[in-house]
């Protein structure tokens, strides 16, 4: 018992739990909806990120956070949605945000949030679990000292479609419906997204970056080692 608490009091004082932005991150919890502490962390949430907005923004997040707050039209239904086998389980954060963003105005038919949805989905694009740390352990088996010219951009395709096998929880010779990867013809629509990979890559790249940015794509596909 006394190291559970020896190790308690230790995270109590090195973890940032007074941290005011951090805490400010409440305001995503949907069960927190309508409370006056809400509009608070909205509005330090706001702040804090204030320079994701314009000027004429910055006045519509304000009315978008007191509208969030009463409208009618988000209910607790909103917070559930059904699992595998059919039984009512609680949305994800990130789902239940996109069920928000997706309401529109009776009379403008306009989408109600389009301001705030830009804050709250540039709160969640912050890491809150172990996705970096997996993604480092993913490079410290791809880059090795045999491999060490492998491209950044080689390196994030890989990964991308690494993650995209585990999300569909599939192999990639189950995903081209290959059973033996040594005797079965290869795919046709494998090899046209081989061929298609570099130009599909660049597009994504620039629906990803906005005219603000000062990214530079590159010209040419990078080889790996």
């Amino acid at each position: 018992m006394e190291a559970y608490t020896n190790t308690a009091q230790h995270m109590k004082q090195k973890l940032p739990l007074k941290n005011s932005y951090l805490i400010s991150f409440t305001a995503l919890d949907p069960e927190l909806r309508g409370k006056t502490s809400t509009i608070l962390a909205f509005e330090k949430l706001s702040s804090f990120m204030s320079h994701i907005f314009n000027n004429n923004e910055k006045s519509k997040v304000e009315a978008e956070i007191r509208l969030y707050q009463r409208d009618i039209d988000i209910t607790k239904e909103m917070l559930y949605t059904s699992d595998e086998s059919g039984n009512q389980v609680k949305c994800t954060i990130d789902k239940y945000w996109s069920k928000v963003f997706n309401l529109k105005d009776d009379f403008t038919n306009d989408y109600k949030y389009p301001t705030l949805a830009k804050l709250v989905k540039a709160c969640l694009s912050c890491f809150h679990g172990p996705l970096a740390e997996s993604a480092f352990n993913l490079m410290d088996t791809l880059v090795t000292d045999y491999r060490t010219s492998l491209k950044i951009d080689s390196l994030d395709a890989v990964q991308t479609i690494k993650y995209d096998l585990m999300t569909s929880k599939e192999t990639s010779c189950e995903k081209y419906g290959s059973k033996n990867p040594m005797t079965d013809p290869i795919h046709k629509d494998l090899l046209l997204n081989m061929n298609r990979s570099w130009k599909t890559y660049q597009e994504d790249l620039k629906t990803c970056i906005s005219d603000e940015s000062p990214i530079k794509v590159s010209e040419k596909p990078s080889t790996l080692a």
